[in-house]
């Protein structure tokens, strides 16, 4: 099983909707700070420049209600790579409920042409050695 990015993050009292609750379109934001916490920590060592990347699909399971105040953890993996996309797996904890759990396509875009590009080869080297523990 591959080794998971833990994000922590506090909710906000105003991330909670009239129902008083986190709205579900929170849920996507901390999934996206996640994501970017994971490429900053496991990717960016090993590029020269910020990569572009972009979202091509998402899709949220949410499975229980958060409620202001809580602290939660995200955690992230890259469930597959393509030539110039991967999957994003994560899921939304507090304490030991899981709240939600989402897949997301990413893609690598060239920053000149803005077409899909390869990701480059010690971007994967570097999320499967973090992935496998290493």
């Amino acid at each position: 099983m591959a080794k998971f990015h833990a994000t922590k993050m506090t909710i906000r009292w105003g991330d909670m909707d009239a129902y008083g609750h986190v709205n579900n379109t929170l849920f996507f934001r901390y999934l996206e700070s996640a994501r970017f916490d994971f490429f900053e920590q496991v990717c960016m060592p090993v590029l020269e420049s910020a990569p572009m990347i972009i979202l091509a699909k998402i899709d949220c399971q949410f499975k229980a209600e958060l409620q202001y105040p809580a602290d939660i953890v995200v955690q992230t993996s890259i469930s597959r790579f393509g030539n110039s996309s991967f999957d994003v797996h994560a899921e939304i904890h507090q304490g030991d409920k899981l709240c939600a759990v989402s897949e997301a396509t990413m893609v690598w875009i060239d920053r000149k042409t803005r077409r899909p590009d390869k990701i480059p080869g010690p971007v994967c080297e570097a999320i499967e050695q973090y992935q496998a523990g290493e």
